[in-house]
């Protein structure tokens, strides 16, 4: 049975809303699960320093406190200049951004060694009698 576009686009349609459905179910879902594993964490947290100890083993598992640390950029000339006077190039990552090459680009300006890759894909709307819910 060959079918109609009007069939082709209504199904992907109906599919696309219940996996956003399902996509949204299955977050609330998440969020319940991954809330009750953070207050479990904080509560073995808090009884380790109290015990003061770094873990606890158990014949369900073993807690150990993990030190973690994040990075973040609060003066970005001052960190280049100091990494032009140190020569500690390696500390910065090889790449620069997509909206502001294609900017350059718009300019008719290339810049070497970097590569566009650009594609198509298919993408469905929904017809205008329907409800907009999970459009893309």
């Amino acid at each position: 049975m060959q079918y109609t576009i009007d069939q082709l686009v209504g199904k992907f349609v109906e599919l696309r809303d219940r996996s956003n459905e399902l996509d949204r179910a299955h977050k609330l879902s998440l969020e319940k699960v991954a809330s009750a594993m953070k207050s479990i964490q904080s509560e073995l947290f808090k009884r380790a320093m109290e015990a003061g100890v770094s873990s606890f083993s158990s014949p369900a598992g073993t807690f150990f406190v993990s030190e973690k640390s994040s990075l973040k950029t609060s003066d970005w000339d001052a960190t280049v200049e100091w990494i032009k006077a140190n020569n500690r190039w390696d500390l910065l990552t090889k790449s620069i951004t997509k909206t502001g090459f294609e900017e350059v680009l718009a300019e008719g300006v290339s810049i070497p060694g970097q590569e566009l890759r650009r594609w198509k894909e298919g993408v469905v709307r929904r017809g205008k009698g329907s409800s907009s819910e999970g459009d893309e």
